[in-house]
């Protein structure tokens, strides 16, 4: 903010007894005299705005919005699943009945279903794993296993060179790793992550304590049928690749299980859908508890820019404010007296003391 628009690149003479130095200076003046009551009404309002946030602030919060878009349309159609299953099962108590009279038949109802949790990941903007977890940083993952990298099948024999091909970035990746029978499962689990982590494989250990691979689940098609083994012929065959199955960790979510056929199938479906429902909701609560930290932190982000925008605003409009004065100018003086109205003690004395 500016008190009076004075050009920095001209310095401002100073009044003379002479003549000749006086006519310069009224020339100056009048020409210098809009531009300068115009910038010090400008001064009296501060110039605000959130100048610095989290450039990756909008995308978060448009994932959160999109995830909790997909939430609330999956969690209708579960419930319509429930009700109706519910009112199958009570039409066959009483009349022996197969199908609703009102309203699309259950299996529809289950495929279409089906076909929207198929798109969580997009649907969600990246923000909904596979297990309804939350994922920062937009790349849902997929959790598998590779028959045949176990640590058992890894301690057992000498040492051998196992080489893995995999497909990444549209080429074949080849690794390799040296497996011995004296390592600890850590010690493995750090081999295979060296080796693999270039192609976008990592290797951790799973909860149930085996060797468990994890890729983005864009790169788990390729992975699914690429993935070959090479070994020196103790563990795998030796002198060529041979695919070997990868098996993917089941997600939260499995509507192509579900089946209406009889009664015992939509009582377990009815269970499935039901336990479906608790994962969405748990999902929905942490999807706005997301969107409930991120508008703290850019109402923080607020507070501190506006901080910072009020100490400069200050810090500059006293030295222009400090040249205007000291020019003995009335005109000028009359110009600023109205900004300076507009500053009350209590936010200049808390302005100072954030600089």
């Amino acid at each position: 903010m500016q008190a009076v628009a004075l050009e920095t690149s001209r310095p401002v003479a100073r009044q003379s007894g002479t003549g000749s130095a006086a006519a310069p200076r009224a020339v100056d003046a009048a020409q210098h005299r809009p531009a300068t009551q115009e910038a010090v009404r400008s001064a009296a309002v501060p110039h605000r705005g959130l100048r610095t946030v989290d450039p990756q602030y909008n995308r978060r919060v448009a994932a959160a919005q999109q995830a909790l878009q997909f939430l609330v349309t999956a969690r209708k159609q579960l419930r319509d699943i429930e009700t109706a299953l519910t009112q199958r099962s009570a039409d066959a108590a009483r009349a022996g009945t197969g199908a609703r009279k009102d309203g699309e038949p259950l299996d529809e109802r289950i495929r279409q279903f089906a076909e929207l949790w198929s798109t969580r990941s997009r649907a969600s903007g990246g923000l909904l794993g596979r297990q309804l977890e939350l994922v920062r940083d937009g790349v849902p993952r997929l959790g598998f296993t590779v028959r045949g990298l176990d640590f058992a099948t890894l301690r057992s024999g000498p040492q051998e060179l196992l080489s893995l091909a995999v497909e990444a970035r549209g080429r074949t990746e080849v690794s390799s790793v040296l497996v011995e029978p004296h390592l600890s499962d850590d010690e493995l689990v750090k081999r295979f992550d060296r080796a693999l982590a270039p192609v976008g494989v990592r290797a951790t250990r799973g909860a149930d304590g085996e060797l468990r691979f994890e890729a983005a689940e864009s790169a788990w098609p390729a992975i699914r049928d690429t993935l070959a083994i090479r070994g020196e012929g103790r563990r795998f065959p030796t002198g060529r690749f041979n695919r070997v199955p990868a098996t993917p960790e089941p997600p939260a979510i499995r509507p192509q299980e579900w089946s209406v056929e009889d009664v015992t199938a939509r009582e377990g479906t009815l269970r499935k859908v039901q336990q479906a429902s608790e994962h969405l909701r748990r999902a929905h609560l942490a999807v706005t508890g997301l969107l409930a930290e991120e508008s703290t932190r850019l109402a923080a982000a607020g507070q501190a820019a506006s901080a910072r925008a009020d100490a400069q605003w200050c810090a500059q409009f006293v030295r222009i404010f400090e040249a205007a004065a000291s020019q003995g100018d009335y005109r000028m003086l009359a110009a600023a007296a109205p900004a300076v109205t507009r500053l009350s003690r209590e936010r200049v004395i808390a302005a100072l003391k954030s600089l």
